[in-house]
């Protein structure tokens, strides 16, 4: 199976950066590039310990505190379908997602687990969790902390620019 489209993000939240491409997977093919459904599971996030989805709709180009920048859109009817994008950008680090495994939106939190690589790396896969807080329009108090499974941890950042929406 291959990626149904590719993201080119010559500029990143306002920001230029050196040619990046994020593939998506194809709406045919499975986690693992298999003939199937193009999110994990009930039963793939039972088995790994992911809270169920709920509906969402998360987006936004944001520039936090310590020059890092993200951007992000997921989608999930919190039954069959989660879908997304991460791309974060800092602290020497350039992460992707490959896929979105749960999402849960209370309020105007959010809390998304999945599985990406860094930029440059791609053979290190790495399980991840964001933790996202919309504090509204102009979005002034937006929140964001990006933890990998190899021990790197953003801690709580700061909105710069940007908006954050948590729908």
């Amino acid at each position: 199976c291959s990626p149904s489209r590719n993201y080119d993000l010559r500029r990143w939240a306002g920001r230029p950066i050196e040619h990046v491409t994020f593939a998506t997977l194809n709406p045919r093919c499975g986690i693992n590039g298999v003939e199937g459904d193009s999110h994990a599971s009930v039963d793939d996030r039972r088995r790994l310990g992911l809270p169920a989805s709920t509906a969402a709709l998360i987006t936004g180009a944001v520039r936090w505190s310590r020059g890092i920048v993200t951007a992000t859109e997921i989608i999930s009817d919190g039954h069959h379908f989660t879908l997304g994008l991460i791309g974060y950008d800092g602290d020497g680090r350039k992460f992707a997602s490959a896929t979105v495994q749960s999402v849960v939106v209370t309020g105007h939190n959010a809390t998304v687990f999945g599985r990406g690589v860094l930029i440059g790396h791609p053979l290190v896969t790495l399980s991840w969790r964001l933790d996202l807080h919309d504090g509204g329009d102009p979005g002034t108090s937006d929140t964001l902390r990006l933890r990998l499974s190899d021990g790197y941890d953003s801690g709580t950042l700061a909105r710069v620019t940007g908006n954050l929406k948590v729908h």
